[in-house]
């Protein structure tokens, strides 16, 4: 899970001085594997940016989510509210596809609090 947080970073151009040759077609993969409701929000911070820019958001049962081509070294940030019974076990799954392959995706596990909510985030590094 990433330390940063995409959500509170406000949303700042794409850097330049990429040859379009290195440049990768990104879609990003949510999979909720569980009955919760979640919503969730994507991000993409290009090398060398301070700041993440929203990309996509969706709600469950997830989906594939086409970004734009990134340079190598872009990260992929996702941040997950969930909502459901209280004190139960979630479980989502997140990944990209880099140019047609699916890179590993990360899982995303956790239980609600006795409120019935929760919050993840976690960030994928485009190689």
């Amino acid at each position: 899970m990433s330390t940063s947080d995409p959500a509170a970073d406000p949303p700042s151009p794409a850097s330049g001085n990429v040859s379009a040759s290195a440049l990768r077609t990104v879609t990003a993969v949510v999979q909720v594997e569980s009955p919760q409701v979640v919503r969730y929000k994507i991000f993409v911070r290009h090398p060398g940016d301070a700041a993440f820019s929203e990309a996509a958001s969706g709600t469950d049962p997830g989906g594939c989510h086409p970004l734009a081509e990134l340079p190598p070294q872009s990260e992929v940030g996702a941040s997950f509210n969930i909502a459901g019974t209280p004190n139960t076990a979630y479980r989502i799954r997140f990944g990209c596809e880099v140019d047609g392959t699916p890179l590993p995706a990360t899982p995303i596990t956790g239980t609600t609090d006795p409120n019935g909510a929760d919050a993840r985030r976690t960030t994928v590094t485009i190689p």
